[in-house]
């Protein structure tokens, strides 16, 4: 918080999801799995995204605000699993960005003394 008015707030947020499979597996007429030794692909997965938020925010007016927002998106989804904590981070920099800049305005309009107003100088 600069003012009471004005702040600057920035988020980062990591999220890391990955999944190894073992074997494939059908089920037979008992309910019970039985191993898939036709299926030979790799569906490991390992997602990583990795997200940056720069939020300037205003207060003009009671009610009434102006924020001017920064994002930054970085994902990576591959079937390497890469399981240190820091090796999987530092893949998901290295990707390409996408960056967004966003203008928002909320201005309160208070109808209820505009009204008043209006027709209490005619």
């Amino acid at each position: 918080m600069f003012r009471n008015n004005l702040s600057l707030t920035l988020r980062i947020r990591h999220y890391w999801s990955n999944g190894t499979y073992a074997y494939y597996g059908d089920l037979d007429a008992d309910g019970y799995i039985v191993k898939d030794t036709q299926f030979t692909g790799n569906s490991d997965f390992n997602f990583n995204a990795f997200n940056t938020d720069l939020i300037f925010a205003w207060q003009f007016a009671p009610g009434s605000f102006l924020n001017i927002v920064y994002k930054n998106n970085l994902q990576r989804d591959d079937q390497n699993v890469e399981l240190p904590y820091f090796r999987n981070l530092g893949s998901v920099i290295e990707e390409d960005q996408r960056n967004r800049i966003t203008l928002k305005l909320i201005y309160f309009f208070d109808v209820v003394s505009t009204y008043k107003k209006v027709f209490k100088s005619k």
